[in-house]
């Protein structure tokens, strides 16, 4: 993620997606304000996905929500296919787990 064009990117983990927003976990704290607005750019299979958002929650300094913002027709769909593609992929893992017998985590 982005905030500004001049300052380096901050890593983070999504623990929540939807195309509405995510929930984002950051490897570092940060000091960000609610209304603020960044650019994400998502890293799936090696190819970047890039969508505006807006600070819309702070539960802590290293735990932030954000809405998508100006997301286009196009964005929209890629964003829809992406949620599905990783639905699909948490629904095979769970099943080779299933098949191996194991209750463990992903």
């Amino acid at each position: 993620m982005k905030i500004s064009a001049d300052e380096p990117p901050c890593h983070a983990t999504i623990v929540d997606l939807s195309v509405e927003g995510c929930l984002l976990v950051f490897q570092k704290r940060q000091s960000l304000s609610n209304n603020l607005k960044v650019e994400l750019i998502f890293e799936v299979n090696h190819l970047p996905f890039r969508v505006r958002g807006q600070v819309r929650g702070i539960r802590s300094s290293k735990m932030v929500g954000l809405q998508f913002i100006q997301l286009n027709g196009r964005v929209r769909r890629e964003l829809e296919a992406l949620i599905e593609e990783l639905k699909e992929d948490i629904i095979k893992r769970l099943a080779e787990l299933k098949a191996r017998g194991q209750n463990g985590s992903l």
